[in-house]
């Protein structure tokens, strides 16, 4: 994640983290363990934050989504290939 961010920092510009481990997290909804809960997911911000989330979607392997709204911020993880777009947190 950190090579990932790197990258993105080198592309777009500036990231700035807001959540990495976060113990006990739950995925909002469902009640399963987020994988913020064992240190494999970073939540960010980003200029350009859609042309960055379009980058990550064909760049990365792991879980990409992107929060738009009150929250307005991109998540990725190392879990499996999955893509999201969710208004508000």
């Amino acid at each position: 994640l950190k090579s990932r961010l790197s990258q993105l920092s080198s592309k777009f510009g500036g990231v700035k983290v807001i959540s990495t481990y976060r113990k006990g997290a739950k995925i909002r909804g469902t009640g399963r363990r987020s994988k913020h809960a064992s240190c494999k997911a970073v939540d960010f911000k980003i200029n350009n934050k859609w042309a960055a989330y379009r980058w990550l979607a064909k760049n990365h392997s792991g879980g990409v989504g992107i929060y738009s709204g009150k929250c307005n911020h991109i998540h990725i993880d190392v879990g499996g290939k999955a893509r999201w777009q969710k208004k508000g947190c």
